[in-house]
């Protein structure tokens, strides 16, 4: 009696690509101290660039590393809709020359922007934020989509299992959703489900 084949993990679920999970690419060696040396020297900052280009995945990266180097690191995930509701980072409570991050830093009014850099100044707190546009910080990051990066991270997401979605699948998928990694994911999520069924 021949057993059913067994069930291949989805390298593309959302447990192995939300920014806790998924590595940020960097181009070069050494780009992540670099960044993160700037970001220091300037005290604070902001990360921008389009829906998907990775801005949570480096903010991520950067807290980690700043956290290794003895750093208090608080952070506010902010999504669109949430102007009026959920946590709000307005008036926080943490030692001088700790760090807080905003991710999603557009999703707050003006004037509730304007309130919390005001308020870091004044109680020495580090501010660093990532944003689909810029606003006034010392140091700016500044993302744009790349299919390099694409495929090497499709690359690495299936290096321990089948490696059903191919560069020219990426390049396909890169182009038809505008640069969007996220979506992009979403969209490897399916097709490589559709491929290992056909597997089975």
């Amino acid at each position: 009696m021949t057993g059913s084949p067994p069930l291949v993990a989805n390298p593309f679920s959302t447990c192995w690509i939300r920014p806790d999970r998924c590595r940020y690419r960097f181009t070069r060696p050494g780009q992540l101290e670099q960044i993160l040396d700037d970001l220091l020297h300037a005290g604070g900052g902001q990360i921008t660039g389009p829906h998907g280009v990775g801005k949570s995945t480096l903010l991520f990266s950067l807290l980690e590393a700043l956290t290794e180097r003895g750093h208090h690191v608080s952070r506010y995930q902010l999504h669109a809709g949430q102007r009026q509701s959920g946590e709000k980072p307005d008036n926080p409570i943490l030692p001088a020359g700790a760090w807080l991050a905003i991710d999603g830093f557009e999703q707050l009014p003006a004037w509730r922007r304007w309130r919390l850099a005001w308020r870091c100044r004044r109680r020495q707190i580090h501010l660093v934020v990532t944003s689909h546009r810029q606003h006034h910080f010392p140091f700016t990051w500044s993302l744009s989509p790349g299919l390099d990066v694409a495929c090497c991270l499709v690359d690495q997401l299936q290096q321990d299992t089948a490696c059903l979605v191919t560069d020219q699948d990426v390049a396909c998928l890169f182009q038809r959703h505008d640069g969007n990694l996220r979506e992009l994911l979403f969209a490897c999520y399916d097709l490589f489900e559709q491929r290992i069924r056909r597997q089975r």
